[in-house]
């Protein structure tokens, strides 16, 4: 029936227009009505329009007219020698209404019981003219010359002015191949009909005034249903593989789309195409003019593209088209696909939509420089708000677009959807978060390279090589000047947190960032010598390639060694100058300069334990003795100077044996108490205090008075000196500063010769343990003596005294 069908589709159509569009037989059918002395079709026409009828009514109008020229005696259409059936005596109107009901009812549509949808199609009446016939959009090459460019499935299209019944919307999908589900058209009678009824019904009530408004609504939103369901244009293509991605695409001529579609694809302007393709699914791309060609390539869904075999023909249909070039509203439209992410470390899984950076440069027009953060805002469907931050470089290619918690939930998974950005800007802004102690303002790897930090590198560099100078301004704050302060980023996640109550920011505040740079010494001593002054007023700082000199009254002290760092918010530079034993530390304080002496930066980078050690500098000056430093140091005021003869002389090995007691343990291994007389405590104290701020001796000071009271002790618990440093390359010694084990003892008991490392550590654990690993470490080449022969073991010994105090204990462990 389906052909059939179709065939008097064809036929009818061609033959409707041969009638629709011939002025001479419509006029000369209007005048034969007015000869016949029946009602003008002119007033008809009139008389329908002032009861609000509308364009179904004009079509049945039509319809009359074509009955009083003839066209109508023959449902096929007019044939030769059959006379046309007139008004005789200009007879009643609404007779005349009844006697075309009665012949003719498919072409009334007078009720649902009078709807045949087997005669769909068959002289459906055409548009009033061919120019209105021409706008109508083709959707197909024409299968018949003879349809004279008409596309068939158009010209068989019946629109809800020809049917008017319950199975009208059946009907004109199945005349148009809709799918259906596109097109939804009510069947229910209009009050129009109703009308009409009334009219040849005496005994049907009148209608309500206001149901002539109703009908022409009704007939609009009904034509405009079907409208939404034609496409602008439909086409046959063959599926291209890509060999790149293995994706499958239809290509359609753009010059044949705007043909068809009527619609001018302009360069300028970018578009968003939404469609069909048959047997695949449906379809939704973005078009640039700019950077398109002359082919329109539509994409089958991913998950489709593996079962269609190259080459295979499917008709591609276009439904919908529309402009979405960037303006001040909306800087571009994407279509993105959305996928979870599972969250990792306890965090929430989240949605994600990606959107290719290059793309959303091209459209947006926004270019993201590398290592600055931006922040974008927009919508997802036009309804979900988002807002992202993304840091331009080379390894970040993709714009992502995160949804978390509920919102999340609101954003189908596997789903494309439409992407609308609103605003870009450079991001320049953070928030104070945490409260008391924990209020931190924290710089994210992104935030530190959009302002020229080259993170990467500082994330394997050494943690004086990781120190940034940081600009900002605190906009929740009445004072909104610049403030300077440094920090250092962390190597593994790349972040910079600043202890930002330490400048007076609250939670909550904003605080802009300005400027940054990396931090480094020769910014360092620009800056310390802009402001030097008060206790810094004759000190100036030099660099000289590699090396720091600390200049004062115009004399330079070489530091030995020299390392900037950070402390809440502040930096300093720690110099270590001989023969000072703690550093000379440098602050930069806001505007201004301060010294102090602190623990040497050199032994904590050895593990050393740190020391509460804030000794500040009230002075420095020169004299013939070197440089002389002015500190406080408690309630007192000290000045320690860097010649060598203010130590003092040291005790002899048999004055310390004489002022220490032993109270020996079980065995050799183990705890032994001690207990040290007034005298020598005194000495050990007043040394170990002046060489604190006396470099050169402080370090080996303490080690040589640990090995001299260690070798005292052990050769009162049964273990004689042979000689100090006995595998030292350069030979053996009491100096501290030899290599190799510390001493070498004999067993009074056993005569046999043994090794002895001596450990006087604030930190005791520390101090057995890489004693032990030291000594284990050089037993090969220590075995044998080359004077005094076979070595048969090694012990570690660490003591247990602190300074001001006469008893301790001195813990042995046997290392080999």
């Amino acid at each position: 029936m389906g052909s059939a069908r179709s065939a008097s589709r064809s036929s009818s159509w061609r033959s409707s227009r041969r009638w629709a569009g011939s002025p001479e037989v419509r006029d000369g059918g209007e005048a034969r009505g007015k000869e016949n002395g029946g009602e003008s079709l002119e007033d008809l026409r009139k008389e329908l329009a002032e009861e609000g009828v509308g364009e179904l009514d004009r079509l049945r109008a039509e319809i009359r007219e074509k009955h009083l020229s003839g066209d109508l005696a023959n449902p096929a259409g007019p044939s030769k020698g059959s006379e046309p059936e007139t008004l005789e005596g200009g007879g009643d109107l609404d007779k005349f209404r009844e006697e075309v009901k009665a012949n003719h009812p498919e072409k009334v549509g007078g009720g649902a019981e009078e709807c045949n949808e087997s005669r769909v199609g068959e002289e459906i009446s055409a548009p009033a003219s061919d120019s209105a016939l021409a706008d109508r959009p083709q959707l197909a090459e024409p299968r018949d010359a003879m349809a004279v460019e008409v596309p068939e499935t158009v010209a068989v299209r019946p629109t809800h002015e020809d049917l008017d019944g319950p199975d009208a919307s059946e009907a004109l999908m199945d005349a148009a191949d809709v799918p259906r589900g596109r097109a939804v058209v009510e069947a229910a009678s209009t009050p129009a009909d109703r009308k009409d009824k009334a009219r040849s019904d005496p005994s049907t009530p009148p209608e309500p005034e206001n149901d002539k408004h109703e009908a022409i609504a009704d007939r609009e939103q009904r034509r405009d249903k079907v409208e939404a369901a034609e496409p602008l244009a439909t086409f046959s293509a063959a599926a291209v593989k890509q060999a790149t991605d293995g994706m499958t695409r239809f290509e359609v001529d753009k010059s044949a789309f705007e043909e068809r579609s009527g619609m001018k694809l302009d360069k300028e302007k970018v578009y968003a195409f939404e469609g069909d393709i048959s047997g695949v699914g449906s379809f939704r791309k973005i078009y640039d003019g700019n950077s398109e060609g002359d082919r329109l390539a539509f994409f089958a869904p991913k998950e489709k593209s593996d079962s269609i075999p190259a080459g295979e023909g499917h008709e591609v249909r276009i439904d919908f088209v529309r402009e979405v070039s960037s303006t001040k509203e909306s800087l571009g439209t994407f279509f993105a696909t959305a996928y979870m992410v599972s969250g990792r470390e306890g965090r929430e899984d989240s949605v994600r939509l990606d959107i290719p950076k290059a793309t959303f440069e091209k459209r947006t027009g926004f270019h993201f420089e590398d290592r600055k953060t931006y922040e974008a805002k927009g919508k997802v469907d036009g309804v979900h708000e988002f807002k992202l931050t993304h840091t331009g470089s080379r390894e970040n290619q993709h714009v992502v677009i995160s949804f978390f918690g509920e919102e999340a939930r609101k954003i189908e998974v596997g789903k494309e959807h439409t992407v609308t950005v609103e605003s870009i800007e450079e991001k320049r802004t953070l928030t104070v978060s945490g409260e008391g102690n924990t209020t931190r303002l924290t710089l994210q790897k992104r935030a530190l390279e959009s302002l020229g930090i080259d993170v990467d590198s500082m994330k394997n560099a050494r943690e004086q090589d990781r120190l940034v100078e940081l600009t900002v301004r605190n906009l929740s704050s009445d004072d909104r000047s610049e403030k300077t302060v440094y920090g250092r980023v962390q190597p593994r996640e790349g972040a910079m947190p600043l202890s930002i109550g330490n400048i007076g920011g609250r939670p909550g505040d904003t605080y802009e960032l300005v400027r940054a740079r990396e931090h480094m010494v020769r910014n360092f001593v620009e800056e310390f010598n802009m402001r030097a002054g008060g206790v810094t007023r004759n000190v100036r700082l030099s660099l000289e390639g590699e090396k720091a000199f600390l200049e004062v009254d115009g004399r330079k002290f070489e530091a030995k060694y020299h390392q900037l760092g950070v402390h809440h918010l502040q930096t300093f530079l720690s110099l270590e100058i001989e023969p000072f034993k703690q550093d000379i530390r440098l602050w930069i304080e806001g505007n201004r300069v301060t010294a102090n002496f602190a623990q040497s930066s050199r032994l904590m980078n050895e593990g050393a334990e740190p020391e509460p050690i804030a000794w500040w500098i009230k002075s420095f000056a020169t004299s013939e003795r070197g440089l002389e430093v002015t500190f406080v140091m408690g309630s007192r005021t000290i000045t320690t100077r860097s010649g060598r003869e203010s130590l003092g002389e040291k005790m002899s090995m048999k004055e310390i044996s004489e002022r220490i007691e032993v109270v020996r343990g079980d065995r050799l291994e183990g705890s032994h108490s001690v207990h040290i007389q007034e005298d020598l405590v005194s000495h050990l104290s007043d040394r170990i205090l002046r060489t604190k701020v006396a470099k050169s001796s402080y370090f080996f000071e303490r080690g040589g008075l640990g090995e001299d009271l260690g070798a005292a002790i052990v050769s009162k618990i049964g273990l004689d000196e042979i000689e100090r440093h006995p595998f030292d390359s350069i030979g053996p010694g009491s100096d501290p500063k030899k290599g190799g084990t510390d001493a070498l003892h004999r067993d009074r008991k056993t005569g046999k010769l043994v090794l002895v490392e001596f450990r006087w550590w604030q930190n005791h654990e520390m101090a057995m343990e890489q004693g032990l690993a030291r000594v284990k470490g050089r037993q090969r080449r220590e075995t044998i003596h080359p004077r005094y022969g076979e070595i048969s073991g090694a012990y570690v010994t660490v003591l247990k005294l602190d300074l001001g105090s006469n008893r301790g204990e001195l813990h042995v462990r046997r290392a080999w």
